[in-house]
């Protein structure tokens, strides 16, 4: 018997029996083995994928006993991290996280392919925070405090840099957690980093809302040595902006949003990553986290474009990214 996952991305009106909102998408579990050629078409996906392996984290699991799975699209060598769902109320992230794995399967390979498998030289890795709860704005994570009785952690004040300068208090939804780390989602993926960080070369976090395009500082007021990533941010803007005039600000979060310590892109800069970026999606308020259906595609459609530009930054031949960006229907 074929064992398999359900990767569910919450994003339907109607609450099903476990209370999800959800896409669903199905592959066949295979730990450590490439799905290629016809392969890939019994893991679930079109025969002209690349290569798709699911990682599983057996040493660690949600706070409520899931397994945490992480898909790699490509080979070695270097690679892109993208996280979703990071606060269970932005439901565009995981939305745009399939999106962009459909995608690569479907549309962009005829462009990357020679970078995902003929040269080896790049792979992403996806990583969905997804946290099964009835209460639609909810933003922590599901770890239980008895003494005050509230639930959860802000899984993006958690991470180990300068951490908790945000709230010490339990009942807060910016709350830091009793230790950097405290939460098994956050300490997962800083595991699966720490093992990987020789060639991760990007890491791009997707939150909404806003219309913005962040990276480091976020803890201070400063903007990182790195000039290339605000280069990479006004691009990765200006595509997005050719799909549909959607304008987006993009800085160091500390200036363009608010300062907040403990968070994922201080974090992967501070270890070594040079390129972190988080993306806050649409809208600016008039709709905020109950984005109508009728805008997962627009917002999806162009997001991929910006997200493209940020996960080849450092490739020699951008004028091939950008015929896929004129070309895209």
């Amino acid at each position: 018997m074929r064992k398999c996952i359900l990767v569910r991305t919450c994003y339907k009106k109607s609450f099903e029996k476990d209370h999800m909102m959800c896409f669903r998408l199905r592959w066949e579990v295979k730990k450590d083995r490439m799905c290629t050629g016809n392969d890939a078409y019994n893991c679930g996906l079109t025969s002209i994928t690349p290569y798709f392996v699911i990682h599983k984290e057996y040493s660690i699991t949600s706070y409520e006993g899931r397994p945490l799975y992480v898909l790699q699209v490509g080979e070695e060598k270097k690679a892109v991290w993208i996280d979703c769902g990071v606060h269970a109320r932005e439901w565009i992230g995981p939305a745009f996280c399939q999106w962009f794995v459909k995608e690569l399967d479907i549309c962009v390979t005829p462009v990357v392919q020679m970078r995902f498998t003929a040269s080896g030289q790049e792979r992403v890795f996806f990583f969905c925070f997804v946290f099964c709860l009835q209460d639609r704005f909810w933003r922590k994570t599901r770890s239980k405090n008895h003494k005050f009785h509230c639930r959860g952690v802000d899984a993006n004040r958690n991470w180990k840099v300068k951490w908790c300068g945000a709230s010490s208090h339990p009942c807060d939804d910016t709350y830091c957690g009793p230790f950097p780390e405290s939460e098994p989602e956050v300490k997962a993926v800083a595991k699966f980093l720490r093992k990987h960080k020789k060639r991760v070369e990007a890491y791009i976090s997707i939150h909404a809302y806003a219309q913005m395009l962040l990276y480091p500082y976020s803890y201070k007021y400063a903007t990182i040595p790195n000039f290339n990533c605000e280069s990479a941010a006004h691009n990765a803007v200006t595509a997005l902006y050719s799909a549909y005039g959607v304008k987006y600000r993009y800085g160091p979060a500390s200036t363009t949003l608010y300062v907040s310590s403990g968070s994922s892109i201080d974090w992967a800069y501070r270890n070594g990553i040079p390129y972190a970026f988080a993306f806050e999606l649409r809208d600016t308020g008039y709709f905020g986290f109950l984005l109508p259906e009728s805008l997962i595609k627009p917002t999806c459609t162009e997001t991929m474009r910006a997200t493209l530009l940020c996960c080849f930054v450092k490739l020699n031949h951008p004028h091939e990214l950008y015929s896929f960006l004129c070309t895209e229907q």
